[in-house]
């Protein structure tokens, strides 16, 4: 049967590790043209003996590794089905449920399934911790304290960790209490698991010392929770300090690791994904910045627990960031002078620039002689990706930057098809660069309507017309310019206050409740 070849083959090319990488996606481009003319019960056959003939985690690494090559949903939801089946540590379900996040468009659709997973992970941490601390009464909590964790703190070049000290110095300037703490998903699983598996980065002196960072001359404190071998132990200890500090409540900025959740056991969680995405979380307050579309708003909504409720936020959040101090040339970043350059940023242009995207990208370069990209993020596999000869000497990798530095040298943002990407957007607005983005998505959010085209073939004549068009390149940098403008420190202390506002209504509408009110 041609379904079982096309698996033989598939399996040959996983697990051969003598291919070079460009022969690798060669035979997988060949695979993927022979899986889009099977009809859809043969894919079902095809995935029904995948099931039925390998063991659950050997399911998980084929599907890796076909979702590295061959970015499918209906791969994403086989994956997800087999780690559902899987029986895993804490740690390592975690850095599973991580992986899911990372490829994070291809997964988007199946929230309910991912927060089923995401469950799981939580039971496996509680079973190791047995948290049973008695709920701390609304009443008695000191409603000066607020504790804020979060996934990962970098530098304040790093788009997200700008975000949570900005929210914090807020919050202290305001009259609260903060302690930060740091949990990031940062412990290694096997290439034997999943294939070419991705972690959250995090300071290495904050491993072994508390955490001490001053920021616009407020000095914040707390502690980086590592996934080591020595983690539940310290989880433990995390959870502990929580509980004998009281907080009014605790706000978790973007943390993927589930031992987060554990805290709503005992207190008030409010989960914040600094996006329009619903947080996978099991967290009392959701907390969103926008809507997506229909289908998802109504995943959703059928995803939440019957106490958990969703606040929506109808104002964009104020993206602050500080000139740079210091004047860059492209020499001195080996840019070429006379080139139309185009940024592309991100934290994950490993997955987010998928075989899509880079076709557009050829196609750009084919089209307009003077354009050049230039990608600002780390990244190993892109580099594997971009082999082609027509990218040759006209891809640039800067790895991680001060944005706003960079920024001041080059010519257009612009933003693969994926949902995150808000605040390197936001900034290159505030830059004067103007920014160029499918809807549906956090940078659209962000930027607003005049920087949003349909589809990737508006995105190719919009560049084409950057490029040619200077009154319109002018107006367009204008119109980035007065972003600027509505983005103040006054207006971000207002956007907290609101968002205050929201969770003590809804924290004292709770607690009403529960008191028969």
């Amino acid at each position: 049967m041609k379904e079982i070849e096309w698996i033989k083959d598939m399996v040959k090319v996983c697990i051969n590790n003598d291919l070079s990488e460009n022969d690798k996606r060669n035979r997988f481009e060949e695979l993927k043209m022979r899986y889009e003319k099977f009809t859809l019960t043969e894919r079902n056959l095809i995935k029904k003996t995948i099931k039925e003939q390998f063991e659950v985690n050997d399911q998980i690494y084929l599907y890796s590794v076909l979702l590295f090559y061959i970015a499918k949903e209906e791969f994403a939801e086989s994956v997800l089905d087999a780690l559902l089946l899987g029986q895993f540590d804490a740690c390592t379900g975690s850095m599973l449920e991580l992986q899911t996040r990372i490829y994070d468009k291809v997964f988007k659709n199946f929230y309910q399934k991912i927060r089923v997973f995401h469950r799981k992970n939580i039971d496996r941490f509680d079973e190791n911790l047995m948290i049973d601390f008695p709920y701390l009464d609304v009443k008695s909590r000191n409603k000066r304290r607020i504790v804020i964790v979060t996934e990962q703190l970098i530098s304040i070049s790093h788009s997200p960790t700008s975000v949570v000290f900005r929210f914090a110095y807020a919050l202290k300037k305001m009259g609260y209490e903060i302690i930060l703490l740091v949990c990031p998903d940062n412990r290694e699983i096997s290439e034997e698991l999943w294939y070419h598996n991705g972690e959250m980065g995090a300071i290495k002196r904050f491993f072994s010392e508390p955490l001490k960072i001053s920021y616009q001359e407020e000095l914040f404190v707390g502690y980086q929770i590592d996934m080591s071998q020595v983690c539940l132990k310290e989880y433990h200890m995390m959870l502990s300090l929580i509980y004998a500090w009281n907080p009014y409540f605790v706000l978790d900025l973007g943390t993927a690791n589930p031992v987060v959740d554990l805290i709503e056991k005992f207190t008030t969680l409010v989960a914040w994904e600094m996006s329009i995405s619903c947080p996978v979380s099991e967290a009392g307050i959701l907390i969103r910045l926008g809507r997506t579309d229909d289908k998802l708003e109504r995943d959703y909504k059928e995803a939440l627990l019957e106490n958990q409720v969703q606040l929506f936020m109808e104002e964009n959040i104020p993206v602050l960031v500080e000139d740079s101090s210091e004047q860059c040339f492209r020499s001195e970043m080996k840019l070429p002078e006379e080139r139309f350059l185009i940024a592309i940023v991100g934290n994950r242009l490993d997955t987010d620039i998928n075989d899509t995207f880079i076709a557009i990208m050829q196609k750009i370069l084919d089209d307009v002689s003077c354009v050049d990209f230039v990608i600002i993020g780390e990244v190993n596999d892109l580099k594997m990706k971009l082999d082609d000869e027509i990218f040759q000497n006209r891809v640039y990798y800067l790895g991680y930057q001060e944005l706003m530095k960079v920024y001041s040298i080059l010519d257009l943002y612009l933003n693969p098809d994926r949902l995150g990407g808000g605040f390197s957007s936001a900034m290159a607005l505030i830059a004067g660069l103007p920014v160029v983005t499918l809807p549906n998505c956090d940078v659209a959010y962000n930027v607003g309507e005049e920087f949003v085209v349909s589809d990737y073939e508006e995105m190719m004549q919009t560049i084409k017309r950057y490029v040619s068009d200077k009154k319109f390149y002018e107006h367009k940098a204008e119109q980035a310019h007065s972003y600027k403008e509505k983005n103040t420190d006054a207006k971000m202390e207002r956007y907290v206050k609101i968002l205050l506002d929201k969770v003590i209504r809804k924290i004292e509408g709770m607690e009403q409740n529960d008191a028969g009110i």
